[in-house]
């Protein structure tokens, strides 16, 4: 990820697991016989809607496809029948999960991603190129 929010295990404990009102389901990404994590999804489920709160995967269209089939018969079997997020718009990883089935859609809240430039060398255009965030960047799930 060229810009994003550090999220190493103290984020995800705080942000997630110490969380006062929610509960979250982490799901790790990695190969069968291999305990290095690829990636993970962190979801929250309200009613038959699942939100992936938190994705970090490499954007591989195959490897974002076995993920999404993985959470798809779970969250099924548990009783769900709508899978939502939130991405930014042109990132590699939205082009794969929408290649695999994901609509896009309107954001429901009307967030506006917004940044105050503080490093002189940071470029606007650049940012809203490469930044990257997720439901996990708000407190809104």
């Amino acid at each position: 990820l060229p810009c994003a929010a550090i999220r190493d295990a103290d984020f995800i404990n705080w942000r997630f697991f110490q969380h006062p009102h929610h509960n979250y389901t982490v799901w790790a990404y990695r190969p069968f016989i291999d305990q290095r994590w690829l990636g993970y999804g962190i979801f929250t489920v309200q009613g038959e809607t699942a939100r992936l709160v938190d994705l970090i995967l490499p954007p591989e269209p195959t490897l974002v496809r076995n993920f999404l089939s993985r959470a798809a018969h779970h969250l099924v079997n548990d009783g769900t029948s709508r899978l939502e997020t939130w991405l930014p718009p042109g990132q590699a990883i939205t082009r794969s999960l929408m290649a695999n089935g994901m609509i896009a859609g309107k954001e429901p809240f009307g967030i506006v991603p917004t940044v105050k430039i503080l490093h002189p060398g940071l470029k606007a255009d650049w940012l809203a190129r490469h930044l990257y965030y997720t439901m996990a960047d708000t407190d809104l799930c």
